[in-house]
């Protein structure tokens, strides 16, 4: 037998002692993606339900100036202080729902400066149904009508479509980016885990 084709026993401990380390490191890294992957699937289930949230919040927001709306409208027609209760719900649901949407919005990293344009052109509008309905208490309906005709209310609107709007886009984004991320760290696992099954099936042929 050449000396050349003599096993070199040496040799074929270096090789075994790196495959072997080559499996631990690959579990090491297994371990670590499977780890990161359940961290970015519970960072996901959070920020899904923020999301969810958000889209609540907003619509929630809509509810409370029909309600005021309705309370104001009913309230002219017909003189009962009962109906106009229904502004103070929605004032008191109104300003709930702003309080969540801004520390959610803000931890997404959303243009506040839109977000606080919209809530001041709300609290505005709040305000001038407060005004008229203390027109409507102190029988100054003249006042009230002309502040009626001004249909003030439509402006708000428009600015609640458009809000809704740029939030609807703004968090299909940051859904879209959340299962980005998810898929790319099921196929680091999947990349690390066919690693290790070669190598494993490498070292059986070996032995």
């Amino acid at each position: 037998c050449s000396p050349l084709m003599m096993p070199n026993p040496k040799l074929e401990g270096y090789f075994l002692f790196a495959v072997v380390f080559l499996i631990g490191f690959l579990l090491m890294g297994d371990v670590y993606l499977t780890y990161r992957n359940a961290l970015i699937m519970r960072h996901n289930k959070k920020l899904q339900e923020e999301t969810e949230s958000i889209k609540i919040n907003t619509l929630h927001i809509l509810r409370d100036l029909n309600l005021l709306d309705l309370g104001l409208r009913g309230y002219a027609l017909v003189d009962n202080p009962r109906i106009a209760a229904a502004m103070d719900s929605a004032l008191i649901y109104t300003n709930r729902a702003f309080r969540e949407l801004e520390g959610s919005l803000t931890n997404q990293g959303y243009n506040m400066d839109e977000f606080y344009m919209f809530r001041d052109s709300v609290e505005s509008y709040f305000r001038l149904t407060s005004e008229m309905r203390s027109y409507l208490e102190n029988n100054e309906r003249e006042k009230f009508l002309q502040l009626l005709a001004q249909d003030r209310g439509f402006q708000v609107w428009q600015y609640y479509q458009n809000f809704s709007r740029n939030i609807h886009e703004f968090e299909e984004k940051v859904s879209s980016k959340a299962r980005q991320r998810y898929d790319e760290a099921v196929a680091n696992i999947y990349m690390v885990q066919i690693l290790l099954f070669i190598t494993q099936v490498q070292l059986v042929e070996m032995s």
